[in-house]
């Protein structure tokens, strides 16, 4: 269980499980800001996994993955540190990940390209 905030560009987190600020970390009760994750204009929060996507529609994501591979990085581990998900096509510059199409959910995360 945790709980994040975005504020200013920069997503704080607390609780426990993956925060984003590495494997010794991952209990904490006063919100810490995420290292390395600048200009974020959106933040989503599943039960085991968080996804952020920053104003030039990257996608970051991080937490504890399973055997379906949920957090869409073609693996199975999970990740203490937001990790970033290549765009289908990533070679195509104009291809940008949208934040009012993030969602998450228990076995799920969507995001849509513009």
């Amino acid at each position: 269980m945790f709980s994040e905030k975005l504020d200013d560009g920069h997503v704080y987190v607390c609780g426990c499980g993956a925060l984003g600020l590495g494997e010794e970390t991952t209990h904490i009760t006063t919100p810490l800001r995420i290292p390395g994750l600048r200009n974020i204009v959106a933040v989503k929060a599943s039960t085991d996994y968080s996804c952020a996507i920053d104003e030039a529609g990257r996608l970051f994501i991080w937490g504890l993955n399973n055997f379906c591979g949920i957090l869409g990085n073609g693996s199975t581990d999970h990740h203490y540190n937001p990790i970033l998900i290549e765009a289908p096509g990533s070679a195509n510059t104009h291809l940008r990940f949208l934040p009012e199409n993030l969602s998450v959910g228990n076995s799920f995360s969507l995001a849509f390209l513009s």
